[in-house]
């Protein structure tokens, strides 16, 4: 019974795992300086949508995306 049990581990594979070191990189060193999500974050003040949706948000949870950044992405896709 144990010779069985010895073949069938030889037959088994090893996943070997092999990890690139990590990069650290921010979303200031890659989105250009003249991006237009950028002009569109200095021009655009959507300080009022944080006390505007307040009301729809849930008490408890995880915590959600800023609301003004996802108007600002909405925003963009519709320009």
């Amino acid at each position: 019974m144990f010779s069985r049990l010895k073949e069938a581990t030889n037959m088994m594979g090893i996943k070997q795992r092999h990890f690139a070191p990590h990069i650290y990189v921010s979303l200031e060193e890659l989105v250009p300086q003249d991006h237009f999500y950028r002009y569109l974050e200095r021009s655009l003040d959507l300080s009022f949508v944080r006390e505007f949706v307040q009301q729809t948000y849930a008490g408890g949870g995880r915590p959600s995306i800023d609301p003004s950044s996802s108007g600002t992405a909405a925003t963009g896709d519709v320009l």
